[in-house]
């Protein structure tokens, strides 16, 4: 009747689409988007003309509070975890987060992107939990990736501008390092 119509719309019953895959293909574009604008949150951006620095930036937005608390609940496992690559990313990046609220954003995204899977779908179905675990695993990869890439086309944007003002301090007189000082 009426709710079939409506859950099942007639145009995914005569082209033969199948509507759980529609909804896990709406989920999985959800869960993109939702990374997408933490991501906003987690890391501000960075005034122009700056580098980058080493230390990780603080923030109190509610997401690097979870984070924090996360993180502090996984702390006595820190040594087990391949820190070495993830902070070399991390530095990459610009450190917008430290290595262990990284995991943390792994292990949230690992739990509860199956978790939301379950709620929607309402069934423990293995293939919908296995992709949604994958999905939780790939995710914070994903958003690091971007965050490398953005870091990288800024450098490369503000690039000639720092050279140029380094060289008009140099042509003025400074010493090179004065003139980074200055600049920089």
């Amino acid at each position: 009747g009426v709710i079939r119509d409506i859950l099942y719309p007639p145009v995914f019953q005569h082209r033969g689409i199948n509507m759980e895959i529609f909804i896990l293909g709406f989920v999985f574009f959800a869960a993109l988007a939702s990374v997408y604008f933490i991501s906003k949150y987690l890391a501000k951006e960075e005034p122009r003309f700056t580098l980058g620095q080493e230390t990780p930036k603080v923030g109190s937005s509610p997401s690097r509070q979870v984070l924090g608390v996360v993180a502090s609940a996984i702390k006595p496992a820190e040594k087990y975890l391949p820190a070495a690559g993830i902070k070399k990313k991390l530095t990459w990046a610009g450190s917008p987060i430290t290595v262990l609220e990284f995991f943390a954003f792994k292990l949230l995204t690992i739990v509860l992107v199956p978790a939301v899977t379950y709620i929607i779908f309402k069934k423990a179905d293995p293939v919908y939990l296995g992709v949604a675990l994958f999905i939780g695993y790939i995710f914070p990869d994903f958003w690091l990736k971007k965050k490398i890439q953005t870091r990288q086309r800024q450098i490369s944007r503000d690039l000639p501008a720092i050279i140029d003002l380094l060289t008009l301090c140099v042509g003025a007189g400074l010493n090179f390092m004065l003139a980074i000082d200055r600049v920089v």
